[in-house]
Protein backbone atom coordinates (compact mmCIF):
# COMPACT_ATOMS: atom_id res chain seq x y z
CA UNK A 1 0.00 0.00 0.00
CA UNK A 2 1.34 3.21 -1.05
CA UNK A 3 0.57 6.85 1.05
CA UNK A 4 0.62 10.16 -0.65
CA UNK A 5 0.55 12.69 1.59
CA UNK A 6 -0.08 15.62 -1.76
CA UNK A 7 -0.03 19.33 -1.14
CA UNK A 8 -3.59 19.88 -0.85
CA UNK A 9 -3.33 23.62 -2.96
CA UNK A 10 -2.90 21.66 -6.19
CA UNK A 11 -5.48 19.16 -5.83
CA UNK A 12 -7.70 21.06 -4.00
CA UNK A 13 -8.13 23.52 -7.03
CA UNK A 14 -8.84 20.93 -9.18
CA UNK A 15 -11.72 19.05 -7.54
CA UNK A 16 -13.02 22.50 -6.38
CA UNK A 17 -12.97 23.73 -9.85
CA UNK A 18 -14.70 20.69 -10.93
CA UNK A 19 -17.05 20.00 -7.98
CA UNK A 20 -18.69 24.01 -8.38
CA UNK A 21 -18.70 24.29 -12.07
CA UNK A 22 -18.60 28.25 -11.41
CA UNK A 23 -17.24 30.49 -9.29
CA UNK A 24 -20.39 30.88 -7.24
CA UNK A 25 -21.45 28.67 -4.70
CA UNK A 26 -24.28 26.42 -5.75
CA UNK A 27 -27.55 25.95 -4.47
CA UNK A 28 -27.39 23.24 -1.99
CA UNK A 29 -30.73 23.41 -0.97
CA UNK A 30 -32.31 22.40 -4.48
CA UNK A 31 -29.86 19.89 -5.69
CA UNK A 32 -31.64 16.24 -6.45
CA UNK A 33 -29.62 13.28 -6.23
CA UNK A 34 -30.20 9.69 -5.53
CA UNK A 35 -28.35 7.66 -2.71
CA UNK A 36 -27.16 4.29 -3.30
CA UNK A 37 -25.49 2.41 -0.90
CA UNK A 38 -22.77 -0.11 -0.73
CA UNK A 39 -21.83 -2.19 2.62
CA UNK A 40 -24.49 -0.07 4.13
CA UNK A 41 -22.46 3.08 4.47
CA UNK A 42 -21.26 4.20 1.33
CA UNK A 43 -22.73 7.12 -0.97
CA UNK A 44 -22.29 7.35 -4.98
CA UNK A 45 -20.58 9.82 -6.67
CA UNK A 46 -23.23 12.65 -7.17
CA UNK A 47 -24.63 12.32 -3.23
CA UNK A 48 -21.04 12.51 -1.75
CA UNK A 49 -19.78 15.55 -3.52
CA UNK A 50 -23.23 17.18 -2.68
CA UNK A 51 -21.77 16.22 1.09
CA UNK A 52 -18.51 17.23 0.37
CA UNK A 53 -19.90 20.52 -0.91
CA UNK A 54 -21.52 21.09 2.57
CA UNK A 55 -18.77 20.45 4.38
CA UNK A 56 -16.27 22.83 2.67
CA UNK A 57 -19.27 25.38 3.86
CA UNK A 58 -19.28 23.80 7.15
CA UNK A 59 -15.50 24.11 7.40
CA UNK A 60 -15.98 27.65 6.02
CA UNK A 61 -18.44 29.07 8.60
CA UNK A 62 -17.09 26.89 11.48
CA UNK A 63 -12.96 27.92 10.84
CA UNK A 64 -12.58 24.33 11.45
CA UNK A 65 -10.17 22.04 8.53
CA UNK A 66 -11.24 18.96 7.56
CA UNK A 67 -9.92 15.68 5.86
CA UNK A 68 -10.48 14.32 2.48
CA UNK A 69 -8.98 10.63 2.15
CA UNK A 70 -8.91 8.84 -1.37
CA UNK A 71 -8.23 5.29 -1.91
CA UNK A 72 -8.05 4.13 -5.59
CA UNK A 73 -6.03 1.10 -7.03
CA UNK A 74 -2.36 1.72 -8.28
CA UNK A 75 -1.65 1.28 -12.12
CA UNK A 76 -0.09 -1.66 -13.69
CA UNK A 77 1.61 0.34 -15.76
CA UNK A 78 2.19 4.00 -16.78
CA UNK A 79 0.11 2.58 -19.61
CA UNK A 80 -2.97 1.70 -17.78
CA UNK A 81 -5.58 4.08 -17.58
CA UNK A 82 -7.03 4.46 -14.04
CA UNK A 83 -8.75 1.16 -13.03
CA UNK A 84 -11.45 0.07 -11.88
CA UNK A 85 -12.47 -0.83 -8.07
CA UNK A 86 -14.45 -4.23 -9.23
CA UNK A 87 -18.50 -4.25 -6.87
CA UNK A 88 -16.59 -7.38 -4.74
CA UNK A 89 -13.68 -5.76 -3.87
CA UNK A 90 -15.60 -2.27 -3.14
CA UNK A 91 -17.35 -4.19 -0.88
CA UNK A 92 -14.62 -5.59 0.83
CA UNK A 93 -12.94 -1.62 0.66
CA UNK A 94 -15.81 0.09 1.92
CA UNK A 95 -15.93 -2.33 4.78
CA UNK A 96 -12.98 -2.16 5.95
CA UNK A 97 -13.14 1.49 6.00
CA UNK A 98 -15.66 1.52 7.80
CA UNK A 99 -14.22 -0.21 10.54
CA UNK A 100 -11.34 2.59 10.28
CA UNK A 101 -13.53 5.82 10.62
CA UNK A 102 -15.28 7.10 12.90
CA UNK A 103 -19.35 7.92 13.27
CA UNK A 104 -19.21 11.49 12.37
CA UNK A 105 -17.30 10.71 9.28
CA UNK A 106 -18.52 9.47 5.84
CA UNK A 107 -17.49 7.50 2.97
CA UNK A 108 -18.73 7.08 -0.79
CA UNK A 109 -17.33 7.02 -4.27
CA UNK A 110 -15.34 10.57 -4.92
CA UNK A 111 -15.17 8.95 -8.61
CA UNK A 112 -17.34 6.30 -9.61
CA UNK A 113 -16.20 3.00 -9.77
CA UNK A 114 -12.68 4.23 -9.78
CA UNK A 115 -11.50 6.50 -6.11
CA UNK A 116 -13.36 5.78 -2.74
CA UNK A 117 -13.53 9.47 -0.27
CA UNK A 118 -13.86 9.49 3.16
CA UNK A 119 -14.59 13.15 4.50
CA UNK A 120 -13.25 13.38 8.33
CA UNK A 121 -14.47 16.22 10.20
CA UNK A 122 -11.82 18.21 12.75
CA UNK A 123 -12.75 19.17 16.23
CA UNK A 124 -10.51 22.01 16.77
CA UNK A 125 -10.47 25.24 15.06
CA UNK A 126 -6.57 24.99 14.42
CA UNK A 127 -5.11 22.12 12.28
CA UNK A 128 -3.26 19.60 14.15
CA UNK A 129 0.03 19.16 13.31
CA UNK A 130 0.60 16.18 11.23
CA UNK A 131 -3.03 15.32 11.01
CA UNK A 132 -3.41 13.88 7.72
CA UNK A 133 -0.20 11.60 8.86
CA UNK A 134 -1.58 10.25 11.96
CA UNK A 135 -4.69 9.52 9.77
CA UNK A 136 -3.12 8.14 6.62
CA UNK A 137 -0.87 5.98 9.46
CA UNK A 138 -4.38 4.83 11.27
CA UNK A 139 -5.96 4.07 7.82
CA UNK A 140 -3.35 1.95 6.37
CA UNK A 141 -2.88 0.02 9.45
CA UNK A 142 -6.46 -0.92 9.23
CA UNK A 143 -7.28 -1.96 6.07
CA UNK A 144 -3.75 -4.37 6.38
CA UNK A 145 -5.35 -5.76 9.02
CA UNK A 146 -8.87 -5.84 7.53
CA UNK A 147 -7.89 -6.80 3.70
CA UNK A 148 -5.87 -9.67 2.14
CA UNK A 149 -2.44 -8.63 1.65
CA UNK A 150 -2.43 -8.82 -2.06
CA UNK A 151 -5.51 -5.98 -2.09
CA UNK A 152 -3.93 -3.85 0.57
CA UNK A 153 -0.54 -4.05 -1.21
CA UNK A 154 -2.31 -2.54 -4.11
CA UNK A 155 -4.12 0.37 -2.59
CA UNK A 156 -2.97 3.74 -2.89
CA UNK A 157 -3.84 6.19 0.26
CA UNK A 158 -3.73 9.68 0.03
CA UNK A 159 -5.32 12.22 2.82
CA UNK A 160 -5.71 15.82 1.78
CA UNK A 161 -6.00 18.62 4.97
CA UNK A 162 -8.42 21.38 3.53
CA UNK A 163 -8.37 24.46 5.90
CA UNK A 164 -11.52 26.71 6.19
CA UNK A 165 -10.58 28.80 3.70
CA UNK A 166 -9.14 26.16 0.70
CA UNK A 167 -12.67 26.83 -1.14
CA UNK A 168 -12.03 30.67 -1.63
CA UNK A 169 -8.54 30.11 -2.51
CA UNK A 170 -9.06 28.15 -5.28
CA UNK A 171 -11.71 30.61 -7.28
CA UNK A 172 -10.14 33.06 -9.39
Amino acid sequence: MSIQRPLFEERFEEVSVADRGSAQAPDLEHRSFSVAETAGEAYNEQAFRYFLEIERHRSELSGRPFLLLLVDLKRDSVSDLEPQIQPQTAERLFSALTQCLRDTDFLGWYREERTIGAVLTQDSPASGTGISDVVARRVTNGLRQELPASLSARLHLRVYELPPNAARQSQP
